[in-house]
């Protein structure tokens, strides 16, 4: 068994676009994103690849407070070089840009208040569909 793990040559094959546009138009929560040519450590050679992704990453209620999602935000933007140390696929991540680019396009899919305020203090553009009603700040 250890030869066939360490023995046996693989690569990642991903999805075409109509592959993923097909997925999509089935269920919309269906999220892919664009890994980068290079981007996985063990296959530097690999062109970009399409992947399945999860919009969902990290849910929270409406019912916590602004300031306590923006503490959340700034903490882990503040610590994102430790976070990357303890789990080094987030390298070359950013936290909430790449966050916003993957999150697809359906209505009711929002991001807490804390974290659309943290983005707007950082100058970070924020999709309109991405606030929340709730979201108390500049628009």
């Amino acid at each position: 068994m250890l030869e066939t793990h360490f023995g046996t040559p693989l690569t990642v094959i991903g999805f075409s676009k109509a592959e993923a546009d097909k997925l999509i138009a089935q269920d919309p929560l269906n999220t892919f994103t664009t890994t980068r040519a290079g981007g996985i450590r063990e296959l530097p050679g690999l062109g970009p690849v399409i992947e399945m992704s999860s919009a969902v990453m990290t849910m929270s209620s409406s019912r916590m407070p602004q300031e306590v999602g923006y503490r959340i935000m700034k903490a882990v933007k503040q610590g994102w070089k430790e976070i990357t140390a303890a789990y080094p696929p987030t390298g070359g991540l950013d936290a909430v840009e790449d966050a916003f680019l993957n999150t697809p396009e359906i209505k009711g899919v929002y991001f807490h208040a804390g974290v659309i305020q943290y983005a707007k203090e950082a100058g970070l553009k924020v999709p309109d569909r991405l606030i929340p009603p709730e979201y108390k700040g500049p628009r």
